[in-house]
């Protein structure tokens, strides 16, 4: 810098003529003179820039200055004098700051001069450029937005497009000039916020957006965001240059605003022709048109606009003005084919466009309807409104958006071809016979159709006007036969007859024989194809319900659809049943349709019928099943307005005519299996009794209904032999399946005989002609199938057809030929005699889980649904049914458990087993929505449910039924609440419909629970029922307040009966009662006073501990949460909805209106429950704690001394006693409270602090009593004794010195009296407070002996001697005083002697050796408990020794390991003359890892202690260390060169290489020893650090000792253990002792390995001369450091070089062969490994990315980064295609190390645009669990400002916070799009948490100045949403509980040991805490303090107590006093 400076200030007119020269050689040489200046320091960069003469009139000769053509080879590496002086003018970009980027940019015709012939020059000087252009101007966001766009100007981004036309290949790359050049310009162009590029308003014109008017303005509007890029896109050539086309496309998806200029200004020809041209025109039109539609939010805001964007706008989007409808018609005319398809795919990506555009303004229409009337088109696509021509101003929102559809498509309509062009080529198509072309052609004209078919399908769907305008008949597309046509085709035809409104279904087809209806359902038939056959089932299913037919329910349709014959079983034709109803059911269509009115008054006289009244009955005289069947006959609950389809009515007419017509037994079996199939199902999905359907049997006369009585008459083993079915079979089981039960109750005897001949039917398993069993089955009497069941399925187990086949045959027969579970082998697979292993690959139970669950249903007798097995199989089938069969198939189950309630067949267990299936039907529906809602509204409002719900006949006497029926009541129960209780929310709050659906249950409950308490009113006795109560406090939650109110009024009125109001059914029905009343608005606020008043009198006049628990609910209720935490322990968080409670319970009415009488009340019949409701009292109200204080006082002494010695009464007094103080740590001040309290306080403690200490006196140990006891009295010390107060602090004393024992409790009181008088000044009463301190330890290390000496160790010292050890670090002041040294020992002794695994014991005994230790005659005695310490058995285990490893493991022995040792160094230290003896060295050897652990560094020190003591070294025994003393008895068992391999086997290669990467550079060889803390015994302090590593303060000595044997030291061992690689890397140390020692190891070494054999010697000393040329510094006293790259490089290399097969074994050889030194200022091999092309350039890249985060580690380093670039490099990388996973994790790792280094984070913020780049990564990066990188951008952020001096960016003016707040808000808003689930809750609250993080620190930071909050009420609210989300889906479990108190996050006060260390573990950005509910309190807590405890939070009063409420849940001690001063300003007057 100074040389730089004296040639800017002595010799610029030097310069000045070397430029002017001439001579190529000087002026080149000055050239590089200048680069090398301008690179030296920014400072000089500046100076500089200021100080040269840019006006030098010979620099516009230098910039054309270029190397001659003619040249030769020998300079054409060489850089030429354009070259040199670009990269000077450069040079100002890579060290100047933005100023001086900002100032040498603005020097007129300078840098764009120079550079506007670019493109004439070489490859590496054009890629120089650009990467410095973009790294250090376009990603500088230092530099002004206005400085870039100023010098990226339209002129010279043209220029540089002409490099566009360098496509030449360069040797050695992949890369051209061209994509060098694409890759700048998107990176300048395409990304909103960088470069050129700005965020625009999308489709909204700024002035637009800017104001509240919808109207559109002018086509021409002059003011845009991104002038520069528009006018670049006009000198683009995107048809012309396939990267252009690129660019192109991506500046136009980044800025929407662009696409209607570009078409403006764009001279692209549209016409028509066959032609490359017009081929890339259209190319580039789809590609614009398929840009994804922008986002139509405000910026900023995730919020519609009150306008849409203009329509004229949004069409410009989807097709330009110059894809005009006169180009696209003559498009779809032209007599090319490739013409035609190429405008047909544009106009389907236009419709594709428009679909994508409507969806989004639908969503906006939606969103900002106030109402569903609001707008008629929201939910729906919107069809074309002919009057709205405009969007008026007027409109609501919503109506804008709507009205703005209507427009788009009217737009839409003007710009597309007339649909009859479209229509002409379809025609055309036709007219071609497709099957005689050939392949080729016919695969063409086949695509082509297919796009004909999408446009007519959009054309119908967007423009169905058109369409029908067009009198287009879309019949006409159907084809005759489907077989003929291709799937791909039938697909887009079945989806265009989807779109129509109008299609005449009913027309006949093409061949005239059937109409197009038919020919449907004949494809549904044949159709192989599950798409087909979905789409058609679903568009048959549509034209129906659309007509006249099912007009009363249009869902009806896909029964009758199911309902069809499938005979044919899959094959691709039809049977000769199925061709002849297929053409019955299209006759009966027609016939309907011509006239439906009079089928439909057939049925309405049919329902008008059933709807009579009946004869009266005597109920009395019936059976209660009777009872039931009247009952639900007559129920008023059935849909009696519903009726059948019309069609039906049909059938069932033309029926007759079918059955008398000859040979038509094949159509009546197909309509009678038709009928048998069709009205069950119709009957179940109705919600009304089958006597429709039977009356509708019944109008049929043929067959005559005694034929149909015969066969229903026929015993079930004469139905099972049956042959093939006719009609009257058929009928005869429709009838019997409505009628009832389907098969009778198993017996003994099996319908079916084993005796059936089956003859045939074997003989048709013999064959294998399939298609004869599939024809043939249906023959078979079911006894023969019965008997053969199981070859059946064994013979159709590989035939699809056959299995339908069997499937069919089953659902035709039975039940009504027997049930299935009768079969023999059913029987038996299903009984208890097969194991459940074998089922499973059991044919016969493979094919009982394919049948459906109807089938198998209804195959089920009310004994054997109860069977497990059964129910397997049932549950297995509904897990299996398709969603939209649920709901019919719970009504199945309802209609047959009604028939067995009716008959009196259901058991007890029938309708257990029928509600398990009907709540996995309500489990099954769940997964959709919509299915889920209509499955809980058919269920619920069955009227069989409804009617049998709480039914209760009179004067039954059946106690059986009663029991049924009860159970019943118990399931619907049971079933009503979990279906209205989802399992994704974990709140008890229901949904205004499912309300809605209870309703029925809810009031029948209300209404008996108030006819039973309104029966015991009017004549007393105890009616009021057990279960009553239980299904009440089932639905409680549903019941209305009103209803709750008026059952607690009813309830409360019953006081006057004392037997009643003391049984446990009242007591259990109030305590429902008032619980549902508090849950109802979150509280117990919700119970009016005047009830709350009604019960305290009930309580006072009949008190019992239920009502004592009641009562104590109800005012507990009324308390903030966590109020009484103290004393009843905290909340429960695993009660749902806990959060939502306690923000009720905050809003709720105080109870300062209650009675003080109370008080005296409880104090006169006190017990625990009692005395708890007066701590609640006291805990609310300032006038109870008067009350109280003033009674107690007032009390007589006897009484009140009885009082006090109550153990129940003392939780009352520390409830009261915490109420008024606030707890800091461990010390309390005064609470929020009034100053009577302070008074009546001062008066109690003279009579509580002495009951206090009396009572722990008294007990012999430590209790739960005492310690509240002491809590207690610890609170009086702290509120009310003075520091100054002498008397009342010697009267503590006393009574503390009076305790007689030891425990927990004394200490909290003597922890007290510390706290008090910690802050006195005055010496004399210091050195009192030690002494007394001292005393007090003396006698307590008596009282521990005494207790060691009886019973040893005791579990209870643990927690006393962890309190203990606490005092003796905060209090007592080290070796200022002593006590009794015979003590002291005495104890040492005991607690090595009795309990040396007690580590708590072994660790105060150290720390009181430590403090009290004074030199005396007992000191001797020092060396003899050292050594019974280490004669002790348990020695060994308790202090072995763990290596090191790489894995961070705790060790189990840690604890106790660090206790013993440190005992053993303080013993050493105390005493060393005497304690430190030869003869222990081999115990401590063996003890020490040789690691960088604290007890390690301990042992270190110990050892180096015995050596200074001893006078002599311990080299000999230091080889032989850790585990290796196991392998010998000493070390002088071993001697030179085995000892020395002995002990290079006990190192560890991966954790020696672990160690020199992090190798801590600030380590003296002499290191201090460590002062060990508390939190080295916390394992969770330590798995946050890092691993430890080998001791170089101990691995450097013991290689000088390896050094010493000179050649009997194997070198080659040592290198492969990586231990030269750690001597190297200590050349980088900061200590001078280190690299001194370092360096002489390495000149031993050197002179070793000369001599040495090794093969690779001469690799290993090639290398280490290198290393060795390379240090030119080095004197005898003096060592320089080497920059930690360098010699981490070298490390590195070592070890490969002892590897030939190493991936960089040769680039290594490569190296130290072309240089005979290395650059100690660079990084080497960085850019040939970095750039890599190789085959393992992946690997190689990955090297040097370690080796680059092993090498950053202070600021030195970095400026070696700095000067090659490499961050930059490295963040640009990561964004790249390139990086993968692996190296990105590299990369992440080398910011994490650089975050702990303050001056690296501040020049990465300030210069580097790190935070731009952060801000990039935070909005680009995907914020999903998946991505593993989603956490690193808000914690990387988080350590890089925190490890920043906010002190040297103070000059920023709080530039940075805002920064840094924009990155937060990014990383906020993205994560608050995300759905939380189950599966991501741990990281969504994670994430939360990590950004909560970053507003709290920068609001800490920002606390001392004027600025406003960053944290605003916007981002409050959209945290609290997003929190509420995470809570819906978080379920807290016990083993979560109890949640640890979060603190708050000291930024500040704690900066030093919050800052990034380079210790630190990666694992920190990675971490996710499994547990939720820990990120769940510390989010908790950081929203506290934004929300409510900052002084500039500008959050909402709701928002504020939402946070207050889920704080006080946590126990946050600022929420607690904050809600006791609100409690405070309340109450006041």
């Amino acid at each position: 810098m100074k040389l730089t400076r004296a040639i800017l200030q002595n010799h610029m007119t030097v310069i000045y003529r070397h430029l002017s020269s001439g001579k190529p050689n000087t002026v080149q040489a000055t050239l590089r003179l200048l680069t090398a200046m301008n690179h030296v320091h920014q400072i000089t960069t500046r100076e500089l820039k200021d100080d040269f003469n840019f006006g030098l009139k010979v620099l516009s000769k230098l910039r054309n200055q270029r190397r001659k053509e003619t040249e030769g080879d020998s300079v054409i590496n060489k850089a030429d004098t354009r070259t040199l002086y670009i990269q000077f003018l450069l040079a100002f970009f890579v060290r100047g700051d933005a100023t001086v980027k900002k100032e040498v940019l603005e020097i007129p015709d300078l840098i764009q001069r120079t550079l506007n012939d670019l493109y004439l020059d070489s490859f590496q000087l054009i890629k120089q450029t650009l990467n410095i252009l973009l790294n250090h101007i376009v990603m500088d966001n230092d530099l002004s937005r206005t400085v870039k766009i100023s010098f990226f100007n339209t002129s010279f981004l043209v220029k540089l497009l002409q490099l566009y036309s360098r496509t030449e290949p360069v040797p050695n790359t992949d890369e051209t000039v061209a994509t060098l050049t694409h890759k700048f310009m998107m990176a300048l162009c395409t990304t909103p916020g960088v470069g050129i590029c700005f965020q625009d308003a999308a489709w909204y014109s700024p002035s637009t957006l800017s104001s509240t008017s919808s109207v559109e303005k002018a086509t021409t509007e002059k003011h845009i965001f991104n002038k520069t890029l528009s006018q670049l896109l006009a000198h683009l050539r995107p048809t012309e240059n396939l990267l252009q086309q690129e660019l192109t496309v991506s500046i136009l998806t980044a800025c929407p605003e662009l696409v209607r200029l570009f078409w403006q200004k764009a001279s692209v020809q549209m016409e028509p022709r066959l032609s490359a041209r017009w081929l890339a025109n259209m190319t580039l039109l789809h590609k614009i048109t398929e840009i994804p539609v922008p986002n139509l939010y405000l910026q900023h805001t995730g919020l519609f606009a009150s306008h849409p964007p203009p329509v004229s706008t949004i069409i410009e989007n989807i097709l330009p003005t110059p894809a005009n409808r006169t180009i696209l018609s003559k498009g779809l005319q032209h007599s090319s084919m490739l013409v035609r398809y190429f405008t047909i795919v544009e106009l389907a990506a236009a419709f594709q466009k428009t679909e994508q555009v409507i969806a989004i303004m639908q969503s906006a229409v939606r969103t900002l309807a106030s109402d569903v009337e609001d707008v008629s088109t929201a939910g729906e696509v919107v069809e074309i409104d002919e009057s709205a021509t405009n969007t008026k101003h007027s409109d609501p929102p919503a109506q804008q958006w709507s009205n703005a559809i209507s427009l788009l498509l009217a737009e839409l309509r003007r710009r597309v071809p007339d649909i009859q062009i479209v229509i002409s080529l379809h025609n055309g198509i036709q007219s071609q016979n497709i099957a005689d072309k050939e392949e080729e052609e016919r695969v063409r004209l086949n695509l082509f159709n297919n796009g004909v078919l999408r446009l007519i399908k959009y054309y119908q769907q967007f423009l169905p006007q058109a369409v029908s305008e067009s009198k287009f008949d879309i019949g006409k597309l159907i084809p005759s036969d489907f077989s003929t046509v291709q799937a791909g085709t039938l697909i887009h035809l079945l989806e265009l007859l989807l779109e129509l409104n109008d299609f005449r279904w009913s027309n006949k087809s093409l061949d005239g024989t059937s109409s197009h209806l038919s020919k449907l359902l004949s494809l549904y038939l044949t159709t192989a194809h599950p798409q087909i056959k979905s789409l058609t089932q679903r568009l048959v299913s549509k034209l129906l319900g659309e007509s006249i037919l099912f007009q009363h329910d249009p869902s009806e349709t896909n029964l009758w659809i199911e309902a069809i014959p499938v005979t044919n079983y899959g094959r691709p034709d039809l049977t000769s049943d199925q061709i002849a109803f297929l053409h019955f059911l299209d006759d009966c269509v027609m016939r309907c349709l011509r006239t439906p009115y009079k089928y439909v008054d057939q049925s309405s006289k049919i329902i008008k019928a059933l709807q009579e009244p009946t004869s009266a009955m005597d109920v009395d005289s019936q059976e209660i099943m009777e009872k039931i069947a009247s009952t639900l006959a007559a129920s008023q609950y059935q849909n009696h307005a519903q009726q059948y389809s019309p069609l039906l009515m049909t059938i069932l007419e033309q029926f007759q005519h079918a059955y008398a017509k000859e040979n038509s037994q094949n159509v009546v079996r197909s309509i009678t299996s038709f009928l048998q199939c069709l009205l069950p199902t119709l009957t179940w999905n109705q919600n009304r009794s089958p006597a429709l359907a039977i009356e509708c049997l019944r109008k049929i006369q043929e067959p005559t209904p005694k034929s149909i009585e015969n066969v229903l008459a026929l015993s079930m083993e004469k139905r099972a032999v049956l042959l093939e079915l006719n009609g009257t079979e058929h009928l005869a089981m429709s009838l019997k399946s409505l009628n009832g039960t389907k098969t009778p109750l198993s017996s003994k005897k099996s319908p079916f005989s084993l005796k059936t001949d089956d003859s045939d039917l074997l003989s048709l398993l013999d064959e294998d002609d399939r298609s004869k069993f599939m024809e043939q089955l249906h023959n078979q009497c079911t006894a023969s199938v019965a008997k053969n069941f199981g070859k059946l399925v064994h013979f159709s187990a590989e035939s699809v057809g056959s299995t339908r086949c069997i499937v069919d045959y089953v659902r035709t027969r039975l039940p009504f030929m027997g049930s299935l579970y009768d079969f023999p082998e059913v029987s038996e697979l299903l009984s208890d005699s097969v194991k459940e292993e074998n089922l499973e690959s059991n044919n016969l139970y493979t094919f009982l889980k394919t049948l459906p669950f109807s089938t198998l249903f209804q195959n089920v007798n009310p004994i054997n649904v109860s069977s497990p097995r059964i129910q397997d199989l049932l549950k297995h089938a509904i897990r299996q049914t398709e969603s939209r069969h649920l709901a019919l198939y719970s009504a199945l189950v309802v209609y047959q458990l009604s028939y067995w309630l009716q008959t009196n067949q259901a058991k007890k267990a029938s309708v257990e087993a029928c509600f398990a299936l009907l709540a996995v039907l309500l489990e099954s529906s769940r997964f959709e929505e919509a299915v889920f809602t209509d499955f809980k509204t058919r269920l619920w409002e069955q009227f069989t449910l409804r009617e049998l719900y709480l039914y209760q006949p009179q004067g039954t006497k059946d106690q059986k039924a009663t029991e049924v029926l009860g159970t019943l009541d118990e399931r619907i129960v049971d079933l009503l609440v979990a279906s209205t209780k989802s399992p994704a929310s974990s709140t008890s709050k229901t949904h205004a419909a499912d309300l809605i659906l209870a309703s029925h249950f809810i009031r029948k409950t209300v209404e008996r629970v108030v006819l039973e308490l309104e029966g015991m009113r009017m004549v007393g006795g105890s009616s009021l029922q057990a279960k009553t109560v239980r299904y009440l406090s089932k639905l409680a939650f549903m019941c209305h307040v009103s209803d709750l109110t008026m059952l607690l009024q009813s309830l409360l009125g019953l006081h006057r009966h004392p037997k009643f109001t003391t049984t446990a059914t009242f007591n259990a029905l109030l305590s429902t009662i008032l619980k549902h009343l508090a849950q109802q608005s979150g509280s117990a606020s919700a119970i009016p006073v005047e009830s709350t008043a009604a019960l305290l009198g009930l309580w006072r006049e009949q008190p019992s501990d239920e009502l004592d628990e009641i009562v104590l609910d109800v005012i507990r209720g009324r308390l903030w949460p966590n109020a009484m935490a103290e004393v009843l322990g905290p909340i429960d968080l695993t009660t749902p909805g806990v959060f939502d409670q306690a923000l009720g319970s905050l809003q709720g009415p105080m109870l300062d209106c209650l009675d003080l009488s109370l008080v005296d009340f409880i104090l006169e019949k006190c017990n625990r429950r009692r005395c708890l409701i007066l701590s609640a009292l006291l805990t609310a109200s300032s006038e109870f704690r008067q009350r109280f204080a003033s009674t107690l006082l007032n009390m007589s002494v006897s009484k009140r001394k009885a009082l006090l010695e109550d153990d129940e009464f003392l939780p009352l007094l520390h409830a009261y006693l915490t109420r008024v103080s606030i707890k800091h740590e461990k010390h309390y001040t005064w609470s929020a409270c009034s100053p009577q309290d302070r008074k009546a306080l001062k008066a109690l403690r003279s009579i509580l602090l002495p009951t206090f200490v009396q009572r722990i006196a008294k007990s012999s140990y430590s209790s739960h009593e005492t310690l509240v006891a002491a809590e207690a009295a610890a609170i009086l010390i702290s509120l009310d004794v003075g520091k100054d107060d002498e008397d009342d602090i010697a009267s503590v004393w006393a009574s503390l010195e009076s305790i007689p024992r030891i425990g927990l409790d004394s200490i909290r009181i003597l922890d007290a009296v510390l706290d008090i008088t910690k802050d006195i000044q005055n010496g004399d009463k210091k050195m009192e407070r030690q002494d007394r301190i001292s005393r007090w330890f003396e006698i307590t290390a008596q009282r521990l002996i005494v207790v060691l000496d009886k019973s040893g160790d005791a579990e209870w010292l643990e927690p006393v001697c962890d309190r203990l050890y606490e005092i003796l670090e905060a209090h007592v002041i080290e070796r200022k005083l002593s006590i009794d040294q015979k003590i002291l020992f005495e104890l040492v002794s005991f607690a090595i002697e009795k309990a040396l695994d007690n580590v708590e014991l072994v660790r105060f005994s150290a720390f009181l050796a430590k403090h009290y230790y004074v030199e005396t005659t007992q000191s001797s005695v020092l060396p003899q408990i050292l050594q019974t310490l280490f004669k002790h058995r348990q020695f060994s285990s308790l202090v072995m020794s763990t290596a090191p490893t790489t894995k961070h493991a705790i060790p189990e022995n840690l604890k106790s390991r660090l206790a013993i040792v440190q005992l053993i160094y303080t013993l050493t230290s105390l005493k060393p003359e005497t304690c430190c003896k030869a003869g222990f060295l081999p115990l401590l050897l063996s003890c020490y890892s040789a690691s960088t652990s604290v007890a390690d560094q301990l042992l270190l020190a110990v050892l180096r202690i015995t050596e200074s003591q001893t006078g002599g070294s311990i080299s000999n025994r230091a080889p032989i260390w850790g585990t290796g003393s196991d392998n010998v008895k000493s070390s002088g068992s071993l001697f030179g060169q085995a000892m020395i391999n002995e002990s290079l086997d006990l190192i560890d290669a991966g954790v020696m290489m672990a160690s020199l990467i992090h190798f801590p550079l600030d380590r003296a060889l002499e290191n201090p020893v460590p002062s060990v803390t508390l939190k080295d015994y916390s394992e969770e302090v330590l798995k946050k650090r890092q691993a430890p590593m080998y001791d170089p303060c101990f691995m450097l000595p013991l290689f000088g000792t390896y050094m010493a044997f000179g050649t009997q030291l194997d070198s080659r061992k040592l290198i492969e253990a990586n231990g030269l690689g750690l001597i190297i890397v200590a050349l980088s140390s900061h200590d001078d002792t280190m690299r001194l020692a370092a360096f002489s190891l390495l000149d031993d070494f050197y002179g070793i390995v000369s001599l040495a054999t090794m093969r690779e010697k001469n690799q290993v000393m090639l290398l280490l001369d290198t290393l060795k040329n390379s240090i030119v510094e080095r004197e005898d006293n003096v060592a320089p450091r080497i920059p930690t790259v360098i010699t981490t490089f070298v490390a590195h290399a070592l070890s490969t070089l002892l590897r030939p097969d190493h991936f960089m074994y040769p680039h290594v050889n490569k190296f130290c062969l072309q240089r005979p030194t290395i650059d100690m200022e660079d990084i080497p091999m960085f850019y040939s490994l970095f750039n890599s092309s190789s085959e393992q350039h992946r690997k190689e890249r990955v090297w040097m990315l370690r080796l680059l985060a092993a090498s950053l580690k202070t600021s030195e380093d970095y400026k070696l980064f700095k000067r090659r670039h490499v961050v930059d490099l490295l963040v640009a990388f990561f964004n790249s295609q390139l990086s993968e996973p692996l190296s990105k994790k590299i990369v992440i790792e080398i910011l994490f190390n650089a975050s702990s280094i303050p001056k690296v984070s501040l020049q990465m913020i300030t210069q580097s645009a790190f935070l731009s780049w952060l801000h990039t990564l935070s909005s680009m990066s995907a914020m999903s669990s998946e991505n593993e990188f989603s956490l690193v951008p808000s914690r990387l952020l988080l350590r890089f400002v925190q490890s920043c001096p906010k002190e040297s960016i103070k000059w920023m003016n709080g530039v940075w916070m805002n920064q840094v707040a924009g990155i937060a808000t990014t990383l906020l808003r993205e994560l608050s799009v995300v759905k939380v689930t189950a599966t991501n809750l741990t990281w969504a609250l994670t994430s939360l948490e990590s950004i909560l993080e970053i507003f709290s620190f920068i609001e800490a930071s920002s606390a001392l100045s004027s600025t406003g909050s960053f944290f605003t009420a916007s981002h409050t609210q959209r945290f609290l949403q997003f929190l509420t989300a995470c809570e819906l889906v978080m379920v807290v479990t016990q083993d979560q509980c109890p949640v640890q108190i979060p603190e708050s996050i000291a930024w500040l006060a704690a900066a030093e040991e919050l800052s990034p260390k380079r210790s630190d573990p990666l694992d920190l950005l990675y971490r996710i805490d499994p547990i939720p509910t820990q990120s769940h309190s510390r989010i908790v807590r950081l929203g506290f303090d934004l929300v409510c405890q900052d002084r500039k939070a500008t959050g909402s009063a709701e928002d504020k107590q939402a946070l207050l409420a889920r704080a006080l849940c946590y126990r946050v001690q600022e929420a607690v006093e904050r809600a006791r001063q609100i409690q405070s300003d309340t109450s006041k007057p």
